[in-house]
């Protein structure tokens, strides 16, 4: 979701036309539709804080986006740590093919 002043931080025009068609094509699924909405209303609902997080989470350059942000890269460390929290809190990872608690490796592999 944009809002006026936003900016795209590590976007760039050379991306992979193959990947981006693979996106394009999960997007049109099911759940690539259900995973699109309920991140617009999570992103739309989080303070500025954690939006401008979420930028700095996306960017290539991490420290270059933290200086864009004026904000030190500590700072965001902490702020993904809350933003990881809220997407708990949101249902957010049943999305994804992880559980909320790591398993550790297998020492037999």
């Amino acid at each position: 979701m944009r809002r006026a002043g936003d900016q795209d931080f590590g976007a760039t025009a050379t991306e992979s036309s193959l990947e981006a068609q693979a996106v394009s094509d999960w997007s049109r699924t099911e759940d690539g539709c259900s995973l699109r909405l309920d991140l617009e209303r999570f992103v739309g609902a989080l303070p500025m804080r954690l939006r401008r997080c979420c930028r700095w989470l996306l960017a290539e350059n991490r420290v270059a986006a933290a200086a864009a942000l004026g904000l030190h890269r500590s700072s965001l460390y902490e702020a993904a740590h809350d933003l990881k929290q809220q997407a708990i809190e949101a249902s957010l990872h049943l999305y994804l093919d992880t559980s909320l608690t790591p398993t550790p490796p297998d020492p037999a592999r």
